[in-house]
């Protein structure tokens, strides 16, 4: 069963720019490991400096693998260190999607 993983993050007074630079190293490290789908990446509107990240793993255990991953793992905790404590992390199963028709 495909699953979402997204993160949310609150980074730390002048440390959003840092943040987003991380993500997007996890992505690319994310990009190659087994039983990744896609990832996106967001940012908060209105004044809000929340950043995160959505993936879609074939499995829960692709993601976690690709979490705890040697390229991934201090990457991600990095993110966690340059971050307020109220880190979201929430896991949805993938019931269906729909691609806009050219």
């Amino acid at each position: 069963m495909a699953v979402i993983i997204m993160s949310t993050f609150s980074p730390q007074s002048g440390n959003k720019e840092r943040v987003a630079n991380l993500l997007e190293a996890v992505d690319i490290a994310f990009a190659q490991q087994a039983g990744y789908v896609l990832g996106l990446r967001y940012a908060g509107m209105n004044d809000s400096d929340e950043i995160g990240r959505i993936f879609v793993w074939e499995s829960i255990e692709a993601g976690r693998d690709a979490e705890a991953s040697k390229e991934a793992s201090p990457l991600l905790r990095r993110i966690r260190n340059l971050s307020e404590e109220s880190v979201m992390n929430n896991v949805y199963s993938l019931e269906g999607y729909a691609l806009k028709p050219n």
